[in-house]
């Protein structure tokens, strides 16, 4: 009996566990499932998300769990990913960040242990997220941008990957520092100039050097920049401005041929119906004369046909009237 509770516990365990291991195409489960076990399980800290919102979806994890560390706008490792619900998405998702680092731009470059990306509830280990803080989206392998809800940092969260002495509000990382982020440690020097009395820096001659190419080259660099970008605004005005002469002089060229071509075209056509009217106008007279001419002809064929019928039928009563009287004598 205690080698059965020995293992069940051990199973448990496990299930339970913060090593709870990513195993590609292994079964996970669903991604609020799967996080939970990686995270400890604890239902007191990472409850169910169908209280919060009928739809249950994992997008309600944000404002709903805490895992003791806070939450925040940036990736850091052993935290909670959380897209937010959005069009194509309406549940969200989450997911745990394994590892993170930032590239040249200030875009954070992730690794991320997740289950249940394609609703087959397999595990996916080790995907390349990549975090765009300007604005608050992420593409999981250079896909479609989804917006981020935010980020829950775990006890063993380490802080976020930070350039080093980042400007609030300033440069490529303006705004990246503050809100809801953990403190960022100070990073200490592998090694550095010599100290002097009063904790100031003495650089070396060699130092000197190093430093005065630089700025002479940011110099030649920044004054580069201005005069290029200088050109090349004169260059666009310029083009814009002869694109806009020519835009203006071919629509006024267009208003004038299509002017003429309309009074042409009038001109044309209000000869052609004078013309139509013109040919219809005679044949009709020429109809009404043909008319009038074959109506005057019948007339006189019938008179003469009746004046001769007339003089038939008078010639024929007379014989009668004659031949009447020679039988009476």
């Amino acid at each position: 009996m205690f080698k059965y509770l020995l293992i069940f516990f051990t199973y448990i365990l496990a299930m339970t566990s913060n090593n709870f291991a990513c195993k590609q195409n292994a079964y996970g489960g669903q991604c609020v499932i799967y996080v939970r076990k990686v995270f400890g399980g604890s239902r007191k800290k990472m409850p169910g998300l169908c209280q919060y919102n009928k739809d249950c979806g994992a997008y309600n994890a944000y404002h709903n769990w805490n895992l003791d560390n806070g939450k925040g706008k940036l990736p850091s490792s052993n935290s909670l990913l959380i897209i937010a619900k959005q069009k194509g998405m309406p549940w969200g998702h989450i997911a745990k960040v394994k590892s993170v680092s930032i590239d040249s731009f200030g875009n954070y470059l992730m690794k991320v242990d997740e289950s249940n990306w394609d609703n087959d509830e397999r595990m996916d280990c080790n995907v390349n997220y990549t975090y765009y803080p300007s604005s608050n989206t992420m593409k999981r392998k250079g896909g479609t941008a989804k917006k981020s809800a935010g980020f829950i940092y775990s006890g063993t969260s380490k802080n976020p990957v930070q350039p080093k002495n980042p400007k609030e509000g300033s440069g490529f990382f303006g705004g990246l520092v503050g809100g809801d982020s953990p403190s960022i440690a100070p990073v200490s020097p592998v090694e550095g100039p010599p100290v002097l009395s009063g904790g100031s820096y003495a650089p070396s001659n060699g130092q000197r050097n190093v430093i005065s190419t630089i700025s002479s080259t940011s110099s030649n660099l920044v004054s580069g920049v201005s005069n290029w970008t200088g050109k090349k605004w004169k260059d666009t005005k310029k083009t814009t401005t002869n694109a806009w002469y020519k835009t203006g002089n071919w629509t006024s060229d267009k208003v004038d041929k299509t002017k003429t071509w309309t009074k042409k075209n009038w001109k044309t056509s209000k000869q052609a119906t004078s013309n139509a009217w013109d040919k219809t106008s005679q044949w009709t007279k020429d109809k009404a004369s043909k008319s009038a001419s074959w109506a005057k002809t019948k007339k006189g064929q019938a008179s003469n046909w009746t004046k001769s019928k007339w003089k038939k039928y008078k010639a024929w009563k007379k014989n009668r009237k004659e031949e009447a009287a020679k039988k009476g004598k």
